[in-house]
């Protein structure tokens, strides 16, 4: 799935409560395509470093290229270079 990225969210990162398991990641906003949808649809993404050898560093405009599991977890990310 592409999205456009228009927010960035801090860098956070801790323990979760819930399960004891570590974060370190980030939350963008981005608009993308989807059915049934005339124009874009907003979508809210938490992307976790750990998962990452290098995190990304977003820059609102940034073009983004997810690849999601058959739960929606989040399998690859990548940010798409700008169109020359």
């Amino acid at each position: 799935m592409y999205g456009k990225v228009v927010g960035v969210g801090r860098v956070v990162e801790g323990t979760s409560k819930k399960t004891g398991n570590p974060y370190h990641g980030q939350t963008i906003h981005m608009l993308c395509e989807k059915r049934e949808v005339e124009g874009h649809a907003a979508r809210e993404q938490f992307v976790n470093f750990l998962d990452m050898d290098k995190p990304p560093l977003f820059k609102l405009g940034d073009t983004v290229f997810m690849d999601f599991d058959e739960k929606g977890y989040l399998l690859s990310l990548e940010i798409v270079p700008p169109e020359k």
